[in-house]
């Protein structure tokens, strides 16, 4: 009698480094024992943080700051059979590196510059981040939320400021700073005065 199909299994890494990825092949298990590589259909619970080749390669896209698991399913039919099973693959978190404050290194009197953040991950990806601002001295200048520094025009000497970013993913915390020169106001003109007339 012919053989028939009894079962397929997958074989591959139960965990794929973030950025990484990770090929898989599926074995068909046939009656009487033997077995053969097989070729079947692949598909994924999920795309959102990893995405699945026709050859069984799995890529964890690098975009969870939390571990993440997904079911990798494999489809087999020979004949009028069709096998199905299915593997639960880890993908892990991606890590915060370092962050860098981008911006102005000058503020102007009286003038105001808006500075970013960007988070750099593992394997080099980066994104904007939206840290804790500070300053290292409010006398003659002030920072909002947004990352907006305004020379307070009240200086008669260039100053300088160290513009300190805090940002925090998954219990990982990075220190950005950027040291900003404040221009010294100027003396633009003078006005006398006064009564117009004399008795």
């Amino acid at each position: 009698s012919k053989r028939t199909l009894n079962e397929i299994a997958i074989a591959g890494d139960d965990t794929i480094p973030t950025a990484g990825n990770a090929t898989y092949t599926c074995t068909a298990i046939w009656s009487y024992g033997e077995s053969t590589v097989a070729t079947p259909t692949w598909s994924l619970s999920s795309t959102a943080y990893a995405s699945i080749e026709e050859d069984g390669k799995v890529v964890n896209k690098n975009t969870t700051d939390v571990d993440q698991t997904v079911t990798l399913t494999a489809n087999y039919t020979v004949g009028d059979v069709t096998k199905t099973t299915i593997k639960v693959i880890t993908l892990e978190k991606r890590m915060l590196m370092e962050i860098v404050v981008n911006g102005d290194e000058t503020i102007s009197s009286g003038e105001s510059a808006t500075y970013t953040c960007t988070a750099i991950w593992s394997y080099g990806d980066s994104t904007a981040a939206t840290p804790t601002w500070s300053l290292s001295s409010t006398d003659y200048a002030s920072v909002d939320a947004d990352g907006n520094v305004t020379n307070q025009n009240s200086t008669d000497n260039d100053q300088t400021v160290t513009l300190t970013a805090t940002y925090t993913s998954n219990d990982v915390t990075k220190i950005a700073t950027k040291v900003i020169t404040l221009s010294k106001r100027l003396l633009m003109e003078v006005v006398v005065n006064g009564d117009e007339t004399i008795a």
